[in-house]
């Protein structure tokens, strides 16, 4: 009897066709890209390690961009720093030349307080005498004040157009208060009497006057004469 099982297997069709092994680096699947293929341009750069450098470049970048901009940050705080230290060291400097004004115009007010300054009386005396008398006239007829005693009057400046301004001493500060309170209540024209002030008031005074509007004063009877 003959084997069967022989003759079975002696009849079955092999396939013409030898199964491929994928794995088989001989025997690869035509025309798929290779892991070198696909990392490697046809120049042969490996362009997954030109990328990476790029970014390592980049990263360095962005990084020392970094370190400038916290550097930067830095020294803008100690700048910041300085810049309040310097206004709180002005502002200390500002106020104690206030004070220094200050005490500066209060010593001058309190060594001139018996004197006055009159301006606007014309020039026509030709000695000391007639000036003294000048300045009695119109402390009597101008402003209606009698016996007041006045020991100096001087007139302060050089000749010029207009008439230079007399510095008048009076022996009491008294005296001196009620003549000054007496121009103020006649007004008289053209003639000013004031206090010996110190520079820095005088210029707060005349913008003062100067932003006045104009007021109608008396005519002085010694600028008729």
């Amino acid at each position: 009897m003959k084997d069967t099982t022989a003759l079975f297997n002696h009849g079955t069709p092999k396939s013409s066709k030898r199964q491929i092994d994928e794995t088989d680096p001989d025997h690869r699947i035509p025309n798929r890209p290779t892991p070198k293929q696909i990392r490697t341009e046809p120049n042969g750069i490996d362009i997954s390690v030109t990328i990476l450098d790029e970014l390592r470049a980049m990263s360095q970048k962005v990084n020392s961009t970094l370190t400038v901009t916290q550097e930067i940050k830095t020294e803008i705080g100690l700048l910041k720093t300085k810049v309040g230290k310097l206004e709180a060291t002005v502002d200390d400097q500002s106020k104690q030349i206030q004070f220094l004004q200050k005490e500066n115009d209060r010593l001058y007010m309190a060594a001139n307080r018996q004197y006055l300054f009159i301006h606007g009386l014309q020039e026509t005396e030709r000695n000391e005498t007639e000036l003294h008398q000048q300045v009695g006239h119109l402390l009597s007829q101008g402003l209606k004040i009698e016996n007041v005693a006045f020991d100096d009057a001087q007139r302060r400046g050089n000749p010029g157009p207009r008439p230079r301004p007399i510095s008048v001493f009076f022996q009491w500060p008294s005296e001196r208060n009620a003549v000054l309170r007496a121009a103020k209540e006649m007004k008289l024209k053209g003639i000013y009497i004031n206090p010996n002030l110190p520079p820095t008031i005088r210029t707060k005074a005349r913008l003062r006057r100067q932003q006045r509007p104009p007021t109608k004063a008396r005519t002085s009877p010694v600028t008729q004469q």
